[in-house]
């Protein structure tokens, strides 16, 4: 009969035969596994965008918290459509931005230098799309309950509702 050979544990301070680590490793993945390694729950939100009853061709939406505490999150609305993953749950404030042409949005950083360089321009100049939906429009600027999961939310904005 052979004796094990033991190696020293991290966690008791004590010695364990070699199977040790094994045991450990098996025992934090079954830990993790039963514990959830997906953090805190986040919500998806899709949805439509109208503007006076029509789809709103180009756009952005964003999901702004409405106790001004945590991160804003948001998209671009396409053709009506848009989709926002990855938010905390909670109440936000919804605000759409429309504009009268597509707007061509930078990806990185790189890419934003090289379009300013290329454009010079004035402060005080347009950016080239101008914005159509007012902030004080009817359904701009609602407050919307957010759960943890996905969900659908449609926004209907009217301007004839602006102050």
């Amino acid at each position: 009969m052979t004796t094990p050979t033991c190696t020293r544990s991290p966690l008791a301070g004590t010695r364990q035969p070699d199977g040790g680590r094994a045991w450990l490793a098996a025992a934090l993945a079954v830990l993790a596994a039963v514990a959830g390694c997906g953090g805190p729950p986040q919500a998806s939100v899709r949805g439509r965008v109208t503007l006076d009853g029509e789809p709103l061709a180009h756009g952005t939406i964003a999901f702004l918290p409405a106790d001004g505490k945590g991160p804003t999150a948001g998209g671009l609305v396409t053709a009506g459509g848009y989709e926002v993953r990855g938010m905390a749950p909670g109440l936000k404030l919804i605000r759409v931005e429309g504009f009268d042409a597509e707007v061509a949005f930078p990806a990185t950083t790189a890419e934003l230098a090289a379009q300013a360089a290329a454009r010079p321009r004035k402060a005080s100049e347009p950016t080239g799309a101008a914005g159509i939906v007012p902030a004080d429009a009817a359904g701009n600027n609602a407050e919307r309950e957010l759960a943890a999961g996905e969900q659908v939310i449609d926004v209907a904005i009217s301007r004839r509702g602006a102050k």
